[in-house]
């Protein structure tokens, strides 16, 4: 009853929250499987451990990162607490799914094969990083302003900021920092 009453007096401020983590995840998704992944460009996060791993073990990218978003929910689920974990949800249920769909769709395969792949060119690789950079960008900053997170390696940004109050912002930083240079 409790929970009800708190949604009835909060519904709008809810329905707001949640509608930006659904978009920040719809964004995040079009980043990740438009731009990153088809021309391996290691922005940090779950897709760039993604493309470390397909590169030395030829995993599908989209895979590894439905398995590791999985992993990181359960640990912001055990960390976290309940309420910033069902923010979590939508993203570890959206991001991934439509990665997935962008991913496995020949339709949209075909285009990007046509963009970027068939004809390589370092201005079009440039373009891919840019235009990835900004739809990831965008899709995790609007999640973070819903309160969630979009279920990747920011859920150790979380964790690691309650426990030693160092700024999310360098911890981010740090981790995909290390990603990237683990890609190299």
């Amino acid at each position: 009853m409790r929970i009800v009453n708190y949604i009835k007096d909060n519904y709008r401020q809810i329905l707001k929250s949640y509608s930006l983590v659904i978009l920040g995840s719809i964004l995040l998704a079009i980043g990740t499987g438009v731009f990153l992944i088809p021309n391996a460009i290691n922005a940090g996060g779950l897709s760039g451990i993604a493309i470390i791993l397909n590169s030395q073990f030829n995993l599908d990218e989209d895979i590894v990162v439905l398995i590791l978003i999985w992993a990181f929910f359960f640990l912001s689920l055990l960390f976290l607490g309940v309420k910033f974990t069902l923010k979590s949800l939508l993203s570890t249920l959206i991001y991934p799914s439509l990665l997935v769909l962008i991913t496995r769709n020949p339709y949209i395969q075909n285009l990007i094969q046509e963009t970027f792949i068939d004809n390589p060119d370092t201005s079009k690789t440039l373009i891919a990083g840019m235009f990835g950079g900004v739809f990831v960008g965008a899709g995790v900053a609007i999640t973070f302003i819903g309160g969630g997170s979009t279920g990747g390696v920011d859920i150790l940004v979380f964790i690691i900021h309650k426990y030693t109050r160092i700024k999310q912002s360098i911890l981010s930083f740090v981790i995909d920092g290390t990603i990237i240079l683990i890609g190299f």
